[in-house]
């Protein structure tokens, strides 16, 4: 059934995008960097062993496999103190609204041959309440550039079906089919009249919001 198919596939990909949120989440909830980036904004620690610190410690944290393929953090004035891994570009940089604690998100986007999600979290200072997550002022912010991988797996299962799921924006000039449709894998490509109907189809569902 069609219909059952497109909302498992809802689904699925409504979960990724959840954990991606999570990521951020995780990335900006850790107790040494809500610690470290209170002390410096308070003017307790130099900004140099704050990096040295910050270096260490996402050293250590994307040491293991991991779907995170960069991390920025910022201070409470949104001047960048720490990055590592791939560079998340400039323009993707995005600043969450502290109320409500929602992780933005951008993209997707592509660097190089690989295609990427950003996420924006507000970090917090202050004691964890019984939840998790700190109940003080914003201290920071943390930005991570996610692998999509996953994503693209849940589009490109074509076990046993004969037509496929797009995913794709017209508001994201730069990608508008995030992942290659599955003619793009023939030797014969797409043709254009196929390229056009399916921005007639993103347009479509865009009007449809």
């Amino acid at each position: 059934n069609l219909l059952v198919e497109l909302q498992k596939q809802t689904v699925a990909v409504e979960q990724f995008l959840a954990r991606v949120r999570s990521t951020a989440t995780w990335a900006g909830n850790r107790t040494r960097v809500r610690e470290k980036l209170g002390a410096y904004n308070n003017g307790e620690i130099s900004i140099e062993l704050l990096t040295a610190t910050f270096d260490q410690f996402l050293h250590d944290s994307m040491s293991a496999p991991t779907n995170i393929a960069g991390v920025c953090y910022f201070d409470v004035k949104t001047n960048l103190i720490a990055q590592f891994g791939l560079k998340i570009p400039r323009e993707y940089w995005t600043w969450p609204e502290p109320i409500p604690r929602e992780v933005s998100m951008n993209g997707p986007i592509k660097i190089g041959e690989e295609v990427f999600l950003v996420a924006s979290a507000t970090i917090f200072g202050g004691a964890q309440n019984p939840i998790g997550t700190a109940a003080g002022p914003p201290v920071g912010t943390a930005i991570v550039l996610v692998r999509t991988q996953g994503l693209q797996g849940i589009v490109e299962d074509y076990k046993g079906k004969t037509g496929e799921t797009i995913l794709g924006s017209r508001q994201n000039k730069a990608l508008p089919i995030f992942f290659p449709p599955r003619q793009a894998r023939s030797t014969q490509g797409i043709p254009p009249k196929r390229t056009a109907a399916i921005m007639e189809g993103l347009q479509f569902a865009l009007e449809r919001r």
